[in-house]
């Protein structure tokens, strides 16, 4: 069966290709290329097919199709997700005891995660039952993480220069 996305897909070209404007030209279309007359009667398979076609047919342009909204992709999310990636290139996965280092990357983006929650855990005593997880964190305490991160990698990409 088809994905939701292919068929999106599919409807997109199809009305950016003048030819199969009209319902019966698109549908013998579908049926020469797949052997369905229904992009949702389509496999996989016959959905790739068609989009090749399709895209044959416009000349090999990209697709554009704009996903819908996901849910994770509010500004909190995305903050934290800046934080986290800033917090990695700066090194907060490494160890500042000796011993034994494992260097996986999950582990390491653990550490990372683990160190980002003591850092605001330090920083703001003042909230009660200090959360576990970063989602939990008010925006000013993860506001004031990311420019702690932020300062701490420009003063290394300075250092680094000179």
């Amino acid at each position: 069966m088809s994905t939701p996305l292919q068929i999106k897909i599919i409807h997109t070209l199809r009305g950016q290709i003048p030819g199969l404007a009209e319902d019966e030209v698109y549908r013998d279309f579908l049926e020469n290329v797949a052997g369905k007359r229904s992009s949702k009667d389509l496999s996989e398979d016959g959905a790739r097919q068609v989009l090749r076609a399709l895209e044959h047919l416009r000349g090999g342009q990209a697709v554009k199709v704009r996903r819908p909204a996901d849910p994770k992709d509010e500004p909190k999310t995305r903050l934290i997700g800046r934080i986290l990636r800033e917090a990695y290139e700066a090194g907060w996965d490494r160890p500042e005891a000796a011993g034994a280092f494992d260097a996986t990357e999950p582990a390491r983006r653990q550490r990372v995660r683990e160190r980002v929650v003591a850092w605001l855990s330090t920083h703001h005593p003042h909230l009660h039952g200090t959360p576990q997880r970063l989602e939990a964190w008010p925006m000013e305490a993860l506001q004031g993480l990311m420019e702690h991160v932020k300062g701490v990698n420009g003063a290394q990409r300075r250092w680094a220069k000179r």
